[in-house]
């Protein structure tokens, strides 16, 4: 059926970019360098395990927000829609996709050896909830204006959005790793808080301007905005790769193969 040959091409598009994408993550580390079956198995854990418990909660909190707002608040009937859409993509989903991403650390934990490691797994988990995302974003594009416009969406998503889920789930990884080895193998909720909240954050302000057509109905701005993107998201994507390297140099080194 076309249909399925379609999704398979949408599958293998989605797919290709994060996985060589974790080849080059990797060789950020030269000292105690991540296996690369390490890194794979925590892609398939973003891609997988985080994106169903996301969707699950994120429909509930969406409910109850939409709700609250037209039964609470009493949110006139025009502002419902624009309000519930504004929660969903600002507040909703960056607080529950970046929660549910830390929670896929749970099956990593005797990986994390030192600081950077957190960062390194942090990449693979975003990255393979980004894939995951792309899949369902191109096949759904696919459906609506053929599969050229869903592999140019796969495209654009795979050089922006799946660094933004890469880069803060590594912001929340480096919470993790500090506080794996602070607390001697325990993670503690008050040390992950400030990483958490700066990736929440950052994915807050992503989601602001990517999707501020929707949000304002303003197509020029969104283009404006959007580059902005760009910067905004290498920038810190560079600032990780740099910090990840310093504390690479700095560990006893056993030479990665």
């Amino acid at each position: 059926m076309p249909e399925i040959f379609d999704l398979s091409i949408i599958l293998v598009a989605s797919a290709i970019p994060p996985l060589v994408y974790l080849v080059w993550v990797r060789g950020w580390e030269i000292c105690n360098r991540e296996e690369l079956k390490d890194l794979y198995r925590a892609l398939a854990i973003g891609a997988t395990y985080t994106v169903f418990f996301a969707v699950i909660v994120s429909t509930a909190f969406n409910s109850f927000f939409f709700g609250l707002f037209r039964m609470v608040i009493l949110v006139p009937v025009e502002m419902q829609a624009d309000l519930a859409l504004f929660t969903s993509v600002i507040v909703v989903a960056p607080l529950v996709e970046e929660f549910i991403k830390v929670t896929g650390f749970r099956f990593i934990l005797g990986k994390i050896r030192e600081i950077e490691d957190g960062m390194i797994y942090g990449m693979a988990i975003g990255f393979g909830f980004a894939l995951t995302e792309n899949v369902i974003y191109g096949w759904d594009q696919a459906l609506a204006g053929g599969l050229a416009s869903g592999l140019a969406l796969v495209a654009v998503r795979s050089a922006l959005s799946s660094f933004l889920h890469a880069t803060a789930t590594a912001i929340a990884g480096l919470g993790v790793s500090r506080s794996l080895l602070a607390n001697k193998g325990s993670m503690r909720l008050l040390d992950l808080a400030p990483y958490l909240a700066g990736a929440i954050g950052m994915h807050a302000l992503f989601n602001f301007l990517s999707s501020s057509s929707l949000l304002f109905g303003s197509t020029a701005a969104t283009g404006l905005l959007t580059l902005m993107l760009v910067p905004l998201v290498y920038l810190v994507l560079m600032r990780i790769r740099r910090y990840a390297t310093i504390l690479d140099k700095e560990a006893p080194c056993i030479v990665g193969e």
